[in-house]
């Protein structure tokens, strides 16, 4: 048995930690979107900063700003915002969306120096 008593995150992707501007769509109603801060996203998922009201496994859709629009469920909820996974999302989806966070992440790693 391992030290930490099962308590090992294991996640299928790598975490990429951005701070990007996300819209939160609910039902397709602009009056419901949420502007929002993406904190960190993987291919399959995201952590999202922001005033929210919903419970696991409520559909979101995060429109991600100059990245795309990805339908997702809420998996967790924390203080100030919620954890997603991603669902019905392709390989060229993924492929695309983990080319644009390599670029996110060289972008941010020049800014920083």
């Amino acid at each position: 048995m391992s030290a930490n008593n099962g308590n090992e995150e294991k996640r299928n992707h790598p975490r990429h930690a951005v701070k990007k501007k996300v819209v939160a769509r609910f039902d397709g109603k602009s009056e419901d979107d949420i502007d929002a801060l993406l904190r960190d996203v993987s291919a399959g998922g995201a952590a999202v900063s922001g005033e929210f009201d919903l419970d696991d496994d409520d559909p979101v859709a995060l429109d991600i700003e100059d990245v795309g629009v990805f339908a997702s469920v809420v998996a967790h909820s924390f203080d100030d915002g919620i954890g997603v996974r991603f669902i019905d999302i392709d390989e060229d989806e993924e492929d695309q969306l983990l080319s644009d966070l390599a670029e996110l992440d060289a972008q941010i790693r020049t800014d920083e120096f």
